[in-house]
């Protein structure tokens, strides 16, 4: 026997899980993680001391235009700002008067050329002779904290530019230049030779 109204109640039971089913909002769907953002090429260095050959060219290219303050820059020294600027004149004379013409020669690498194995962080540019012998032109890479290595003039190398200086100004002297090591032509700012002639690198 059917209870009266049992056809009723459960209609409306069906009709309340229904709406209770729809009502439920649908499951978000899954997004994939988002990619990690792409890790930026390094700077270069704004003196272009990434490579030996750039050390080089970006050294002389200050030292000529009379630039002793970014010249120096280019130096591997702990001399004060003064000293330092008076030694980047210095060397600018020396590898002017007689470092031999080989850039092309000059690595143009960031890691240098490796010539020698066992100092891949020493690179040697060229050789100045000198009334004791010769002496090596040495770059050095040198870490940086934070930031990639560059090339500086070796220490080593710095040490020998004084007496190097000393006998071009005398050479240059008993020629009769000036003292300073600039030629009796045209000088740029801060007693660098500058005369017509091609520069010798």
């Amino acid at each position: 026997m059917r209870w009266p109204g049992w056809s009723l109640v459960c209609a409306c039971a069906l009709a309340v899980s229904v709406t209770g089913a729809a009502a439920q909002p649908s499951a978000a769907p899954v997004q994939p993680p988002a990619a990690a953002p792409a890790k930026s090429a390094p700077a270069a260095d704004p003196l272009a001391r990434d490579t030996p050959r750039g050390t080089v060219l970006g050294f002389l290219g200050a030292a000529r235009k009379g630039e002793i303050a970014v010249a120096r820059r280019y130096l591997d020294s702990r001399a004060d700002e003064a000293a330092g600027q008076a030694l980047a004149r210095q060397l600018f004379v020396v590898l002017d008067a007689k470092l031999p013409a080989r850039l092309t020669q000059i690595s143009d690498d960031p890691l240098g050329s490796r010539a020698n194995p066992l100092s891949p962080h020493l690179e040697v540019v060229g050789a100045i002779e000198a009334a004791n012998g010769e002496v090596a032109v040495v770059l050095e890479r040198v870490a940086r904290r934070g930031r990639d290595p560059v090339w500086l003039f070796s220490n080593a190398t710095l040490n020998a530019v004084p007496a190097l200086y000393e006998e071009v100004t005398r050479r240059d002297a008993a020629r009769g230049s000036v003292d300073s090591g600039v030629s009796s032509g045209s000088c740029c700012s801060g007693g660098f030779r500058c005369s017509s002639s091609p520069p010798r690198w």
